[in-house]
Formats: C-alpha cells, structure tokens, sequence
C-alpha cells in the first residue's frame, strides 16, 4: 500500500512498509507502543493517534499509494501536524490539484473561495468582481498570536568592499533608495516596502495596511546563499526536501553530511 520513513531529532530513523489485507486469523495483540481497538473507518481517532496516521491511513483506506516522509521534532510539532490534518479534513477532492500559480486568478473568478497568497499574487486579484479581504493564518489557539504579517527577505542590496566602481555602485543605492523610486519600485513588484513612508497601492496592500502600520510583521523565512567556487552539486541545503522527495537521497543525515561535505569542498 505504501513506504513510511520517519525522522526523530535524537537520531533515531525508521523506514516501514504498510501492507493491507482482505482476512485474517488470530486475535491482535497489545504491544508496548498501541493497544489495538476495532473502530467505524468513518470514526478513526486519529486525535489519539501518532500525528502522522492521519495524512497516510485516509490514502490506503482509499486504496492510493503513499510514499511518506515525516519529521518527529517535539510537542510543538506533533501539535502542528495535527492542525495540519484538521486542515487537510476540511479540503474537497479538487483542492489537491489546484497549483499555487493558478489559486491566485481562478480565486480571482470566483472559483474557489480563499487560497495562500503574497504579494506576488496583488495583481492577479486586483479585478475581482468582488469584495475581499487579506486574514491572517490562524496558527494558535490564542487570537493575539495570529496578528502578524509573515514574509522573507526577498532582495537585500549592497556593495562589495572591494568593488572596482563604489561611486556608482553607491549612487545606484542612493537612487533606488529615493523615496518615489523605492515607493514606484514596491508597488511594481509588490515586494513588502520597509521603508516607513512607502505603500502598496493595489488592494491587497491596503488589505494589509493595518498590520504593517501596527509593526506586525516577522521573518518567517530567511536565506542568505553564495555560492563559493569548487561547491559541490549538494552544497546548497535549502534544496535538500527536493532532494529526498526525487529519491536523491533516502536518509536525511546522509543528505545533510553531503551538503556539508560539498559546501566545504568550495570554502577551502
């Protein structure tokens, strides 16, 4: 039916196989991690449950096959992975089709009623036919934790200390730091503006105005990469779920000790 493979952080890893069958004999018996019960498949408690059963029962129930790869960090993050199956109960049959190019204009249209979006997708609702309006992601119980606008660095400019053209390289910056050119060059793109007088103009930036203004805003995701010649192809870690996911690499310290390995390779 399926491939399990899980991650513990005290270095503990377990690769499975899910197997289904149609009759049986014998009595099932009690072991040290589960007490096995008869339940309704439309009443499993899955709340009672390792938090990763939700995501793979539900598929082979289905008779789908399944290749799952989880993550066991602590309480923080099995309650995270049951909200994401509360999440994931509230889906119709289509929504696991839909891509996240598309959510933003078929949205939009009237196609589906709420999606994730940024402020890449500003443009492609700015027409909507009708009202709408940006709501923070609930991510805890307490409302006063889910008032913050979350983003990443997107573009960080700077000058090299041993540039051949610092004169221009800083005239450029003093440019494209001018109020009108950074206000112009926000609302082209869409990027969250972080200097203090400039404004989104589409609606979704006056959707989230109130948040900015009130300081609400926090660095949900954070890279800075260069890339030091003689790297290796693993060198760069951010990849690394693709990695496991195209089957590269099935254990993740092996993939994490060869991105460590090839980045060295570059820094000498």
């Amino acid at each position: 039916a399926g491939e399990l493979r899980f991650q513990f952080v005290d270095g503990l890893s377990i690769h499975g196989w899910v197997f289904t069958a149609e009759d049986c004999e014998g009595e099932p018996q009690e072991t040290d991690e589960a007490r096995p019960i008869w339940t309704p498949v439309d009443a499993i408690p899955y709340e009672r449950m390792w938090a990763d059963d939700a995501f793979w029962m539900p598929l082979m129930l289905a008779g789908e096959p399944f290749d799952g790869r989880f993550v066991f960090d602590d309480d923080r993050l099995r309650q995270l992975f049951g909200r994401y199956a509360t999440y994931a109960s509230l889906l119709d049959d289509e929504s696991a089709g839909l891509g996240g190019d598309a959510a933003a204009s078929r949205f939009a249209v009237g196609d589906i009623a709420y999606g994730p979006m940024g402020g890449w997708n500003a443009w492609a609702v700015e027409d909507a036919e009708f009202e709408w309006e940006y709501i923070p992601f609930p991510g805890s119980d307490n409302a006063a934790d889910n008032q913050t606008f979350f983003g990443k660095n997107d573009m960080t400019l700077g000058v090299a200390a041993d540039t051949d053209v610092p004169d221009i390289a800083m005239a450029y910056l003093a440019a494209f730091s001018e109020a009108s050119n950074y206000n112009a060059f926000a609302n082209a793109t869409n990027y969250l503006p972080t200097q203090p007088t400039a404004a989104l103009e589409s609606r979704f930036g006056a959707s989230i105005a109130p948040i900015m203004q009130a300081g609400n805003f926090a660095v949900g995701f954070e890279q800075f990469w260069v890339g030091p010649a003689g790297a290796g192809q693993w060198a760069n870690g951010a990849f690394a779920s693709l990695w496991m996911y195209n089957g590269d690499f099935t254990d993740p310290v092996e993939a994490a000790e060869a991105a460590q390995a090839d980045l060295e390779a570059g820094l000498g």
